[in-house]
């Protein structure tokens, strides 16, 4: 009788922690939590989920961002860090060792691996903020683009692509509108970072693709924070 009770305690064991197993895989990662938690606030505002175009995880996501452009320089540096106090978890933090030239001879892009069809509505994420800056406000500024290799003269962005933070982080969004219709490769997604000696962090970047659902009317506007040093009630 002894075995036998140990026997079947056993198998509930092996049960229990089977289903254990399961349910945490079925779980989201911190990582995915912050797009399930984007898409419910998008949501909110009256917009389908649409399709995440990088991806639902943040090291996915992040990880298919590449430093370069022709004026990237051996202090110029680009890695992953992890962020607290904010609905995403990693950021990419991003160092500038000298202003370039042209803000775009430094960029931080990533191709995109599936089709975009033309007239396709977008919205770009992205949160930002400054480490460092050459600038005395301690503004760092970037700004956010999407291309196409067909004519990589013009941009797909409907609203303006500048992004302006001091310390705190400042979310952006985007409008775009695909102006042709790409298969993977052929269309992408970066920052011109290159616009003055700084340090910057970059986090919650998502891409979402619409398609012909919704208008350019329908995306929500950035709301920016004006609150950052040099920015306090009476700064010039």
């Amino acid at each position: 009788m002894r075995n036998y009770i140990i026997r079947i305690l056993g198998r509930t064991l092996g049960h229990c922690l089977a289903l254990a197993a399961l349910v945490l895989t079925a779980l989201p990662t911190r990582g995915q939590d912050y797009y399930a938690t984007l898409r419910n606030e998008l949501a909110a505002k009256g917009l389908p989920a649409g399709e995440l175009v990088f991806g639902t995880n943040e090291t996915e996501v992040l990880g298919k961002f590449v430093l370069g452009g022709g004026g990237k320089l051996a202090g110029d540096q680009m890695q992953t860090v992890n962020v607290t106090g904010q609905p995403f978890t990693k950021a990419l933090q991003v160092t500038i060792s000298t202003a370039k030239t042209n803000p775009w001879e430094l960029n931080v892009k990533a191709l995109t691996d599936r089709t975009i069809g033309q007239g396709d509505v977008l919205l770009g994420v992205a949160y930002f903020r400054a480490v460092e800056s050459a600038n005395e406000s301690g503004q760092g500024t970037a700004d956010f683009l999407v291309k196409d290799a067909l004519n990589a003269s013009t941009s797909w962005n409907q609203t303006e692509s500048a992004m302006i933070a001091g310390a705190g982080w400042q979310k952006y969004y985007f409008s775009l509108q695909a102006r042709i219709t790409t298969t993977a490769g052929q269309a992408w997604a970066e920052f011109f970072v290159g616009h003055q000696r700084q340090k910057l962090e970059i986090g919650g970047v998502a891409l979402i693709n619409y398609r012909q659902s919704v208008s350019l009317s329908q995306l929500p506007k950035t709301e920016l924070n004006l609150n950052y040093a040099g920015r306090e009630a009476g700064a010039a």
